[in-house]
């Protein structure tokens, strides 16, 4: 009953622009996912696009993002600069911690990988693309488990697999459940 209530909500003229945000964010990520599924490759003209666009529309939605703040040092007149910064410092975060992944030994992780997760990070914000970011760890976890009893240590390790498709996922799962999760632990959210 909760989503059913949350989903017609969306629906009203106050979340119209949300909805047109998540309609157009979630079929550019379903985009880079078909194609790095197809092709193993995540090109730049969608990383662009989907940059160019939350740059466009990120202030414009004020009340899309949410942020965990004490409301008490807040002032809500500077809360569209303050998902700004939000977006940024999520984008920042996922980029240094897919670089540092890269980095270590034995990871084969491209830079379209770490391309979207940016693009991510900027497109949902820190607290959903933080659960999104979990989300990815368990599936990716499970797959590889699947896949390595399956092909064997070795072969498991030589295949190039796309990690698009696990962003796409977490990111769906974050922002239906980002709110319930929030909720659950007690976290409060400003939304705007």
């Amino acid at each position: 009953m909760f989503l059913i209530d949350n989903f017609k909500s969306l629906l009203s003229p106050q979340y119209a622009g949300d909805l047109i945000y998540f309609l157009v964010t979630f079929i550019l990520l379903w985009k880079i996912t078909k194609e790095d599924m197809q092709r193993n490759i995540i090109s730049n003209k969608n990383i662009i696009f989907g940059l160019i666009f939350g740059i466009v529309t990120i202030a414009w939605l004020p009340q899309l993002k949410p942020i965990m703040l004490n409301q008490r040092f807040i002032d809500l007149t500077s809360l569209p600069f303050i998902k700004i910064l939000d977006s940024f410092i999520a984008a920042l975060f996922l980029g240094i911690f897919f670089i540092m992944i890269q980095l270590t030994p034995k990871v084969r992780l491209g830079a379209g990988d770490i391309k979207f997760s940016i693009l991510v990070g900027f497109l949902l914000g820190f607290y959903w693309s933080f659960i999104a970011l979990v989300v990815v760890s368990i599936l990716l976890a499970l797959y590889s488990i699947i896949i390595i009893f399956n092909k064997g240590k070795k072969q498991a390790y030589r295949d190039v697999y796309p990690l698009a498709p696990f962003w796409f996922l977490g990111s769906i799962f974050a922002v239906i459940f980002g709110n319930i999760i929030s909720n659950y632990l007690g976290i409060t959210l400003i939304t705007g």
